[in-house]
This record gives structure tokens, C-alpha cells and sequence, in this order.
């Protein structure tokens, strides 16, 4: 049964993170701001994979179920682990990717650099 409305599964919950520091809140919370978890890591990776330079968030294990197996899966598309597969094949082309409006009207894909990435 899928987890958060991801690819995770109850299978997948018997994963333990306990080698990994405990998220602070602050990070917790921008994960959950940051991550749209309605969506499969895979789907996440495929629409918004293209805005990260950096991404630590699987350096860390969360409190909220769920969290850490979906950000883990993520984790292992952006750094090509565990025989996931690149986010670039992942089916949604670069036109459904989200884009800002810049004050001169064009428009210009954003980029996610965290305040929490090394």
C-alpha cells in the first residue's frame, strides 16, 4: 500500500534510518513545504528534479511517516541509487515543468537551492 500517495510501500517502512541525525524542525517543515508528497518521488524527480543544485534532505531521517522513505526514494533518482531510474526519463516533458513569470513576462525556470543544502 503506498505511503503518502508515493511509490512508497508498507514494505518500504521497514527501512530503518536510524544512522541518519534526526531533522530539526525547521528542516522538517521546509521538507514538507518543499515536497509535494500527493505526488511519487519518480513524479516529483520528473517535474521538479531540474530546480535542485544541491540536495541533502536524505543526509536526515523525520518524525512524519512516510517522510523519510519518500525523501530517501528521491534521493536515490537524484544520485541515480538503488536502480532508480534517471528523473529525465521519468515521462513529463519539460513544458509541464513549473515556471515563474518574470517582470519583463518572459518565463524562466526556477531554480531550488535550499538554505538546508551543504
Amino acid at each position: 500500500m503506498p505511503i503518502c500517495g508515493s511509490s512508497v510501500t508498507d514494505k518500504d517502512m521497514t527501512m530503518t534510518f536510524d544512522h541518519l541525525p534526526l531533522a530539526d524542525a525547521g528542516r522538517e517543515a521546509h521538507a514538507l513545504e518543499l515536497f509535494h508528497l500527493e505526488m511519487t518521488p519518480e513524479e516529483y524527480a520528473a517535474r521538479f528534479g531540474h530546480e535542485f543544485a544541491l540536495f541533502s534532505f536524505d543526509e536526515f531521517r523525520y518524525s512524519r511517516p512516510g517522510l523519510a522513505e519518500w525523501v530517501q526514494r528521491l534521493g536515490d533518482i537524484f544520485f541515480k541509487r538503488e536502480g532508480a531510474p534517471p528523473f529525465e526519463s521519468c515521462g513529463i516533458n519539460s513544458s509541464r515543468r513549473r515556471r515563474s513569470k518574470q517582470p519583463n513576462g518572459t518565463s524562466e525556470t526556477r531554480s531550488k537551492v535550499s538554505r538546508f543544502s551543504d
